[in-house]
This record gives C-alpha cells, sequence and structure tokens, in this order.
C-alpha cells in the first residue's frame, strides 16, 4: 500500500473510529503510526474515543529484524544447516580429489573379497563366482 492510500485510510479512521471495532479494520490499523502516515492521522497505540469509551485501539506495528540469533523468527538454524553443508561438501570434494574415496572403495572391495573367501566364495577366471565348499560334494 502506498503513503497516500494509508494515510487516507488512517484520516477514515479517526473520523469514524467505531470502524475499528471490526477486525480486519484492526489488521490495517496497525499501520497507523508516525513512521508511515503524518503524526496527525497516528492513532496506534493510544487510546482513542469509541462511542464515549477510551479504548486502546491496536498496537503499532514493528518490524522484525530477520538477522538475529532468536528461535524464532531470526535465521540462526537457516545460517547453521548452510555453514554445515558447506562444510560437508568441501570435505566431500577435497575427499574426491586427494583419492580417499578410490582407497575406502579397494579396501571395501578387499574386505569383501575376503569375507567371501572365508565363506568358500570366489571368482575363477572367468569372474564366475563359485559354490561354498560345504555344498560341493566329496565324491564329484
Amino acid at each position: 500500500m502506498d503513503q497516500d492510500s494509508l494515510e487516507d485510510m488512517c484520516k477514515q479512521y479517526m473520523q469514524k473510529p467505531e470502524t475499528l471495532m471490526v477486525e480486519e479494520s484492526r489488521q490495517y490499523a496497525q499501520c497507523c503510526a508516525e513512521d508511515y502516515v503524518d503524526p496527525e492521522y497516528a492513532f496506534c497505540g493510544n487510546e482513542i474515543n469509541i462511542a464515549g469509551q477510551h479504548v486502546e485501539v491496536v498496537e503499532c506495528h514493528e518490524v522484525q529484524d530477520f538477522f538475529s540469533w532468536d528461535a524464532l523468527t531470526g535465521l540462526n538454524m537457516d545460517l547453521v544447516f548452510f555453514g554445515v553443508n558447506i562444510a560437508f561438501y568441501c570435505a566431500l570434494v577435497v575427499a574426491l580429489e586427494l583419492g580417499y574415496v578410490d582407497r575406502a572403495r579397494n579396501r571395501f572391495d578387499e574386505w569383501k573379497r575376503r569375507r567371501r573367501a572365508r565363506k568358500g566364495l570366489f571368482r575363477n577366471e572367468d569372474g564366475v563366482l563359485s559354490e561354498p565348499l560345504d555344498e560341493v560334494s566329496p565324491c564329484g
């Protein structure tokens, strides 16, 4: 909403304060603060006379600071996750470049080969997996 429209709306609220009893009006009335409109139309946070009663209209709108470490409104968890992701992917790239991933894969393949050898499974020259020794008949 532009400045002129906001001032016109706040001026109408000042002329007919009973319209502020409607909940939708209260939502827009919180913008009628001295920061956004002329001081003569600013009334949020003050008491106003509605039908002979002094009623506090609405609280003024407060701009929230999103660059804080507040648990609900801040960027704290987003920044932490961003930092963790950067550290993880940098470590992954370094590991790939230095060959740590290839060495780990070779060690895993060696571990699988030794495990199969203990069970009696191994690959012959053709790459075919043999049967376990306990299932092979001794008589052929």
